[in-house]
């Protein structure tokens, strides 16, 4: 997972990179109606983190190559949580909106604060600018004096949906009820009047939504997850739509990954600060998990990897705790029909849902920074033949938390996992931050009698047979009738599994030499084109030989 931040570190760049737009602070950058593009800087350049350095020599110590991915350019980082305070200026007491300075609780205007503005998607920019200016100009709107704890508007929440540039925003107000200040739906209902679709005015903020957060705690708590806490005030006209539509169905963002997978993206879920960024892992997760298999996910979240990988594999059961649920079951609704019924969900923490692993023979781990949960890594460890996690060989750890993920990854390799190719990879996703996503794969032998064993349903989802793959890497020429031949017998041999299949009524394996038959005859014109260019290139040899 990947953790949203008030302190990033940075050296200021010089203000007058940024244009001025009419209107708005100078921060604030217009492209164009739709920003989607993330902002280009002459002067960018990424600083390593300093945990790296601290990683690759952990992982070198255990033979494993640490692999360096970087994509944190500036404007990447598309949802934000900025802090609202009263302070000072020329002309008195004013609200300021920005991050906490390092160590403090001193917050920073983002006009003035390169770490603020720079990171950010153009369109959070925009967001803070016209709050900052609507503040000024509405004046009955009080912000928070952390010091005597008063004032209403306490936070913002800000996120872009990256193909529409819309803005979903959440006001967290410093009261128990709306109805307390009366200002604050005065001061939303401005809002949405000026910025969002039925506004008349050509701005460059575009509002999808406003929430409210009611978070009346003393504590450092941005934002409130009791019960009624979250209200949705204002949202896109809902007019002409068919079907029950709900909070989360109408208010929330919607995004969609290049594997298919489209997410559901209500204010109250945890979502990637960075999803560029965070495609790339997925992709990489979607690589290592093979196809057909069967996975258990703990720590699901709103279901960014389990929803990719329903459309390749058999069945994942994710799980997380709430409020997470209902989000993920409208991502599961807009999967194609035929894929739907592959992915579950289930309400618990990761330790009480050990036992969703039994059958599985692949599992998928994105833990908070604090790492695994206790139980789960005692389950992970038990080489016990009848344990719950006995029938898992593979298992992919995505990690936000370096250092427990040291802890975490020394207690499965003496267990007996291994990690796969003694390689992982290093993902910085946030810019100029002291930060780092930990992506690897472990495998081990299996444990329970009768599990399926990863590397036995490579070769058979393969349509060439060991032979064949080898002569065609090591450059030798196989004859066409020799190649057809053993694409025959490879065929014959997944038939004489259907058959079996089918007399034992094992619906699970039948769909797995169904699957492995299909990608047989889709794979099939490959090896000819393979086989005819090395050909190609034995007869152009052997004529410059003869010359």
């Amino acid at each position: 997972m990947i953790a949203l931040s008030l302190s990033l570190t940075s050296a200021l760049l010089p203000r007058h990179h940024w244009p001025r737009h009419q209107g708005l602070p100078r921060f604030a950058i217009h492209r164009s109606r739709c920003c989607c593009r993330p902002l280009s800087m002459v002067e960018f350049h990424p600083e390593v983190p300093h945990l790296l350095a601290e990683a690759q020599s952990f992982f070198a110590g255990r033979g494993v190559q640490l692999h360096v991915v970087t994509a944190a350019p500036p404007g990447s980082r598309t949802t934000s949580r900025i802090a609202v305070r009263t302070g000072t200026g020329a002309g008195g007491r004013c609200a300021v909106l920005g991050l906490f300075e390092e160590g403090t609780h001193k917050v920073l205007p983002c006009e003035e604060d390169s770490r603020c503005h720079v990171p950010h998607h153009p369109a959070i920019n925009q967001a803070i600018a016209a709050v900052s200016s609507e503040l000024k100009a509405f004046g009955a709107l009080s912000t928070y004096d952390e010091a005597r704890q008063r004032g209403t508007l306490r936070y913002l929440q800000i996120s872009v949906e990256r193909s529409s540039c819309k803005v979903q925003l959440t006001l967290v107000a410093n009261l128990g009820t709306v109805e307390q200040d009366p200002a604050l739906p005065r001061f939303v209902d401005r809002l949405w009047a000026r910025y969002s679709d039925a506004s008349s005015q050509a701005l460059p903020l575009q509002l999808h939504s406003i929430w409210v957060n009611l978070n009346p705690s003393a504590t450092n708590n941005i934002v409130s997850y009791e019960p009624g806490s979250w209200i949705l005030m204002h949202a896109p006209d809902t007019s002409g739509m068919s079907g029950n539509l709900d909070e989360i169905s109408i208010g929330s963002l919607v995004e969609t990954f290049r594997a298919g997978a489209s997410f559901v993206l209500p204010p109250f879920v945890f979502r990637q600060a960075n999803l560029d960024g965070f495609e790339r892992i997925v992709a990489e997760v979607r690589e290592a998990i093979h196809p057909a298999a069967r996975v258990v996910e703990w720590y699901a979240g709103v279901g960014a990897f389990g929803l990719s990988l329903a459309s390749q594999v058999e069945w994942v059961r994710c799980s997380d705790i709430n409020p997470s649920h209902a989000a993920f079951e409208a991502s599961r609704a807009l999967l194609p029909k035929e894929v739907r019924g592959r992915v579950s969900y289930a309400v618990g923490a990761a330790a009480e849902r050990v036992e969703d692993a039994r059958g599985a023979d692949v599992a998928l781990v994105d833990p908070p920074r604090k790492g695994l949960d206790e139980g789960l890594l005692q389950a992970l460890c038990d080489t016990h033949i009848n344990s719950a996690c006995a029938n898992l060989c593979t298992l992919v750890y995505v990690s936000c938390g370096f250092r427990a993920l040291r802890r975490d990854l020394d207690a499965l390799l003496s267990a007996g996992w291994r990690v796969r190719g003694n390689e992982a990879t290093a993902h910085c996703l946030f810019w100029r931050a002291n930060h780092i996503e930990t992506v690897l794969v472990l495998e081990r032998s299996q444990l329970a009698q009768g599990s399926r064993h990863h590397k036995e349903d490579y070769m058979l989802q393969s349509p060439l047979s060991l032979q064949m793959q080898v002569s065609l890497q090591s450059g030798m020429s196989l004859s066409v009738s020799d190649l057809a031949s053993q694409l025959d017998r490879s065929r014959a041999t997944s038939m004489k599994k259907m058959k079996s299949t089918k007399n034992s009524r094992n619906a699970s394996q039948l769909n797995d030499v169904q699957h492995v038959l299909q990608r047989s005859r889709d794979q099939e014109h490959h090896v000819t084109r393979r086989q005819r260019r090395l050909a190609s290139k034995k007869r152009n040899n052997d004529h410059r030989a003869g010359r």
